[in-house]
């Protein structure tokens, strides 16, 4: 009877919160919706009070008072609910493998997940040490220059923050004779290209 009581309460604090090989959940345990200030100073939208919601477990996520989340997009199951997608950035660049989802019905946030690549405060201090007040090393024109992007279009060119050297990296994608390149180019001079990779579709 005591294992079995053992049992029972592990599998309901499992419930509520765990995290797993980089995957986590957070119960939030709540059925009234989270109202927030619109970003944009006008009427509070789903979206805000989704923002706010996440934010309130910023610790458990990892999320300081560098970090914030960039909104991907939004998509609704046949039950009608809803589930937004967010990349978590620090000092304004996104961070590599780190993806939160936070599940919505009619702004009642019920539950969180993602993927989560911990920002401990010695990989921060790395970040730190490599941006000049928060900046990248290098700007995106300078990036495209040493490409030769003239003789391609660029689908996107942004700096991302990635857990090994050189932790900050800038990813060019492009469209190369109808097939999209991506180049992962280090943040300091001299330039030079870490990888490339092509998806090819047929």
């Amino acid at each position: 009877m005591i294992i079995m009581r053992v049992l029972i309460l592990c599998f309901y604090w499992v419930g509520a919160s765990y995290a797993w090989a980089g995957f986590f959940n957070i119960n939030t345990n709540t059925n009234m919706p989270m109202y927030a200030n619109s970003v944009n100073g006008g009427q509070t939208t789903v979206l805000d009070q989704v923002y706010s919601s996440v934010l309130k477990h910023r610790v458990s996520l990892g999320i300081d008072d560098n970090g914030s989340l960039l909104f991907q997009g939004v998509n609704t199951d046949n039950f009608g609910n809803q589930h937004f997608r967010f990349n978590v950035i620090y000092h304004g660049i996104e961070v590599e493998n780190m993806q939160i989802i936070a599940h919505s019905n009619q702004g009642n946030v019920s539950n969180i997940s993602g993927y989560q690549q911990p920002l401990s405060n010695e990989f921060k201090n790395k970040i730190n040490a490599h941006l000049n007040h928060g900046k990248t090393q290098l700007n995106a024109a300078e990036v495209l220059a040493f490409i030769n992007q003239n003789q391609h279009k660029v689908l996107s060119n942004k700096p991302i923050i990635i857990k090994t050297q050189p932790y900050v990296i800038w990813r060019v994608q492009l469209l190369i004779n109808g097939i999209e390149t991506v180049y992962d180019i280090n943040d300091s001079r001299p330039l030079s290209v870490l990888s490339t990779t092509k998806d090819i579709q047929f």
